[in-house]
């Protein structure tokens, strides 16, 4: 099976915002399990734990389980997070394929090829696609 890390804002200025962002991040978990990938959601593993280490802890133990897994989903608002942000660069880095939305993951736990607003043009380069609203790959990685 293949595993999926997810990319999503934890953080927020109240703790009620916190807990939407727990909320979402476990809604799209509940897809991508549905989809038929492993996901790990960061935001599952660590809900309400904040105090009990300082979260640069708990960003740096996120990261060491991002390098462990097959690639990363990038959910919404991930574009917001501090900590998405650097776990976005991490993925980028070690060349982690990318997905960036639920057909993508659709389609890269089937092994098939990603639809046209899915795929990068050429090797190396991200796609932007007219009708997606972000890009959707991003190389080096094999991106989806």
């Amino acid at each position: 099976m293949r595993v999926i890390y997810l990319i999503g804002p934890y953080r927020s200025d109240t703790e009620y915002g916190v807990h939407r962002n727990i909320q979402e991040a476990e809604r799209q978990a509940a897809e991508i399990w549905r989809l038929g990938a492993f996901c790990f959601c960061p935001h599952k593993n660590t809900a309400y734990l904040g105090g009990v280490v300082p979260d640069e802890t708990f960003l740096q133990g996120d990261l060491e389980f991002m390098r462990r897994c097959d690639a990363v989903y990038v959910g919404e608002n991930a574009d917001r997070s501090l900590g998405g942000q650097a776990e976005l660069a991490e993925a980028r880095h070690i060349g982690l394929p990318i997905i960036w939305s639920m057909a993508g993951v659709y389609h890269w736990v089937r092994g098939e090829p990603a639809p046209p607003c899915e795929a990068p043009a050429t090797p190396g380069s991200a796609y932007v696609p007219m009708k997606c609203s972000k890009p959707i790959a991003v190389l080096p990685g094999e991106g989806i």
